[in-house]
């Protein structure tokens, strides 16, 4: 089984110092998720080179398609993949049941659950060598292929076609989708040139370790590149018509936007970025203070770029919601020359007006998608009910803000981790410059070539960070810091007891299904220093559980050997598999962290970030993160969680996260 320790850097784990990455994108095969866009404008459907990073979750003859493009999902539509798993990597087109038109795939095997791979596949229809049009690299390295059929000269792939790209999913059978496990990062597309794995890598010349490079060169019509960093560029603010800073009326700040009601209004998209893609049928709030300077029949303060998809409006004593053409109303009748705080929240389906942090109208059942827009302010998308008045502070969030009422900001807002969109108002009279100060844009999906291709993301969770659904990950190929490496997960190579053992979500969740009595270790092992992870219980049955640290040749449920400890569901610890007093029980829910202080030679279990004290001492030796289902009834199931997301609980101070740069 593979295992990193601290004298040994295994596999594609990279260097200090030089070009490092700072995140990664998880996709939970369990949650169908996926990345999407389709070109507006064909590119080179000859050549193009595809590279990515890759870190796999399950195991096994699983289709890891990073990469597809297909107009959907019914038997005979034309489809190209590009699959990654253990039995090889694939490159292929073909129309699905019907016939392949051309096909490779590797010799070589890919089976490191904790290594990260780096593939490249760059495609040449031109070459007049049949042997030169597909070439496919994995770290670095130029695979032999396994009896491929390679396309005739001049071939018109679908790739560059404006059909629907995907990242992360595929149809093979016509009629229904398989999803990427895993992890991945530093994904570069290049239209119109075949290029080789040295634009992209390097080796490191102390450790030999293939190792990441910044990418150069140009990308051409459909060419992108995603990192997965919530670093993302603001949104650029296009101002039309006279709307201006006005400091004659501050609310706060020293000034406010101005609207005269003809032909001002502010473009709030104009790099192409869609911010309600990560808003989707999920939690949001939007809010501003306005001030009317006059009251008319219809006024759009805030609205989408195209019709009835996303709307705030003042009609005659109601303010109207529009999401996706369902229209909500809510009763209010403003006054000109007063400020009011307007606020819509949406929580779990459970839509909220609020003026001046007080609820107004009912509460409205609301599950409509607005995904793939970008909005305005001041008009209508199509230059109707124009705004005459004043806004301020300015704020879109992704989450649901407010659910009863509250205090409305009087002072200038600060952005935060849930804030896609922030328009302060505090400059000179007349100003026609307008800045985003949240910081952040769309998150998984926006493409940082400069050309524009965002993808828009599906199923996947870029801003609940408490989750352990959290899907942006501090899980590279590099050892950028003490917070950003490679990170352990569980490992799916361990040969429990009683199979089968069911591993999910990019290996940091396992499951013991009912009737097995079984076992699994982290990836990395550690034999000094001091490390903490937190592991929470996702499923449990009885009190059959254990959580704790066993070396790697323990082969057995931690705490049943002399050289293994472990935390018992009941509250007791257990040691050479006898039990004692020690700390209070947990369940379902509960989440127990681990602190191994391999310099002292001791082990503390935390339960919800409470010490139950020390449990063991004298502790020496080489020792993975180990957890158990001693029952052989009912099922047991455990989130990991070595520091790749942000911890539930903070650590005790002088513990590091279980990666390899702290290695």
């Amino acid at each position: 089984m593979s295992h990193f320790h601290n004298n040994a850097l295994i596999g594609a784990s990279g260097q200090g110092g030089g070009y490092n990455l700072e995140s990664s994108l998880r996709l939970r095969a369990s949650a169908s998720p996926y990345l999407t866009r389709t070109p507006t404008t064909a590119g080179n459907r000859k050549t193009w080179t595809y590279s990515a990073w890759v870190k796999l979750g399950i195991i096994g003859n699983v289709n890891h398609t990073i990469f597809s493009v297909q107009s959907g999902v019914s038997t005979g539509t034309p489809n190209l993949f590009i699959w990654f798993r253990s039995a090889g990597l694939y490159v292929f087109q073909e129309v699905i049941q019907t016939s392949t038109t051309w096909a490779a795939a590797t010799v070589a095997n890919f089976r490191d659950p904790s290594a990260w791979y780096h593939v490249v596949v760059a495609v040449d229809t031109t070459q007049a060598t049949s042997s030169n049009r597909i070439k496919m690299y994995v770290n670095g390295v130029e695979q032999t292929l396994n009896s491929p059929n390679y396309p005739s000269q001049n071939y018109d792939t679908l790739v560059n076609s404006t059909t629907a790209t995907y990242i992360g999913r595929s149809s093979t059978n016509g009629s229904s989708w398989d999803y990427f496990d895993g992890y991945l990062t530093e994904v570069n597309f290049v239209d119109g040139q075949a290029l080789t794995p040295s634009d992209f890598g390097e080796t490191d010349t102390i450790t030999g370790v293939w190792k990441p490079k910044e990418y150069t060169g140009t990308y051409g019509t459909n060419g992108f590149y995603l990192d997965f960093s919530e670093k993302i560029p603001a949104y650029n603010i296009q101002a039309y018509g006279n709307t201006q800073h006005d400091t004659a009326q501050s609310n706060i700040g020293g000034s406010s936007i101005y609207f005269d009601g003809s032909g001002d209004y502010l473009d709030l998209d104009t790099n192409n970025l869609k911010m309600l893609d990560s808003i989707g049928t999920g939690d949001f709030t939007i809010e501003f203070w306005i001030r009317y300077a006059s009251v008319n029949s219809y006024q759009w303060f805030i609205g989408g770029d195209t019709s009835n998809m996303f709307d705030i409006i003042q009609i005659p004593s109601n303010l109207r919601m529009i999401l996706a053409g369902t229209e909500y109303t809510f009763s209010h009748s403003p006054s000109t020359n007063t400020w009011y705080h307007y606020a819509v929240s949406r929580n779990n389906g459970s839509l909220r007006a609020f003026v001046n942090g007080t609820q107004i109208g009912t509460t409205q059942s609301s599950s409509d998608n607005i995904n793939g827009e970008s909005l305005i302010a001041g008009k209508q998308f199509n230059d109707q009910y124009q705004f005459n008045g004043w806004l301020d502070e300015i704020r879109l969030s992704n989450s649901a803000r407010y659910t009863s009422n509250f205090t409305a900001p009087t002072t200038t807002i600060t952005s935060d981790s849930n804030t896609i969109l922030l328009i302060h108002s505090d400059t000179t009279d007349g100003s026609t410059t307008f800045t985003d100060s949240s910081g952040i844009g769309t998150g998984s999906g926006t493409d940082q070539s400069g050309n524009g291709n965002n993808f828009i993301p599906n199923n996947i969770n870029t801003t609940n960070s408490t989750s352990t659904t959290y899907d942006l990950m501090n899980d590279v190929p590099t050892l950028t810091d003490e917070d950003t490496g490679n990170f352990a997960t569980w490992n799916p190579l361990v040969v429990s007891k009683v199979s089968p053992i069911t591993y999910s979500n990019g290996n940091q969740d396992v499951s013991f299904g009912s009737s097995l009595i079984g076992w699994t270790e982290s990836t990395i092992g550690v034999s000094s220093g001091k490390w903490y992870a937190e592991i929470k219980v996702t499923a449990a049955s009885g009190i059959d559980r254990i959580i704790g640290i066993s070396t790697p040749n323990t082969n057995n449920q931690p705490g049943y050997t002399a050289d293994s400890y472990g935390y018992y569901g009941n509250g007791q610890k257990i040691n050479n598999n006898s039990l004692s007093a020690y700390g209070a029980s947990y369940t379902t829910g509960d989440v127990i962290g681990i602190a191994l202080d391999l310099d002292a030679g001791t082990l503390t279990f935390y339960k919800n970030g409470t010490s139950q004290g020390t449990a063991f001492t004298g502790i020496s030796g080489t020792y993975l993160i180990s957890v158990a289902d001693s029952s052989n009834a009912g099922t047991c199931s455990y989130n990991a969680n070595f520091g790749q997301r942000p911890f539930a609980y903070t650590p005790p101070t002088g513990y590091k996260k279980l990666n390899t740069y702290n290695l």
